[in-house]
């Protein structure tokens, strides 16, 4: 019997709303949540953590991490021998990892480094054991930007007064020198 539990990150969002799921003559029973995950981070942050845990593993499982709506939809697949990233979408590639032992204690985790604006989306981790297939999580993840619009303005206002106080800094400075004047003399 298979029990699927979800990790918490600290920035995630998860109902309890639970029910139990027996599919089909494999006997396996598996507890899914009601509402799928959902993971924010800013963008360019060191990693963020999509979760996925089961209890009890079967043997030798395949486990796929994937995002439909790219092509290829593969972000990363694990077997029992290691990793395996020949089909993975090249946008993830050298950014995505799950723990060594992942398929001992079931803490199936992926970690994705540096996140994008562009990897927002829904992710799904499934397993794979003598041909049946189970859907463990799914996990919304929302790559949020570091900068609000209204902060981006700032930026250019801010070069804005710097070049013109340097401006009138040299207007200043300029007047004054070719004048023979000085700030400190007073008529």
């Amino acid at each position: 019997m298979w029990f699927i539990q979800f990790l918490l990150a600290p920035a995630t969002q998860f109902s309890r709303d639970q029910y139990e799921v027996t599919p089909g003559p494999s006997n396996l029973s598996a507890l899914f949540s009601q509402h799928a995950l959902s993971v924010e981070v800013y963008e360019w942050a060191e990693s963020v953590l999509l979760p996925c845990q089961i209890s009890s593993l079967p043997m030798n499982p395949t486990v796929v991490w994937s995002r439909y709506d790219l092509k290829p939809s593969t972000i990363h697949q694990c077997y029992p021998k290691g990793d395996d990233l020949t089909d993975q979408n090249q946008r993830y590639s050298d950014r995505t990892s799950m723990k060594t032992d992942a398929l001992i204690t079931g803490d199936l985790s992926l970690t994705l480094r540096k996140p994008r604006l562009s990897d927002s989306g829904n992710y799904t981790c499934t397993i794979t054991a003598f041909g049946n297939e189970r859907r463990l999580a799914d996990v919304e993840l929302q790559v949020k930007d570091p900068f609000p619009p209204w902060a981006k303005g700032l930026d250019a206002v801010s070069v804005v007064l710097v070049v013109l106080a340097v401006a009138v800094g040299l207007f200043i400075y300029c007047y004054y020198f070719r004048t023979g004047m000085s700030l400190l003399h007073y008529p």
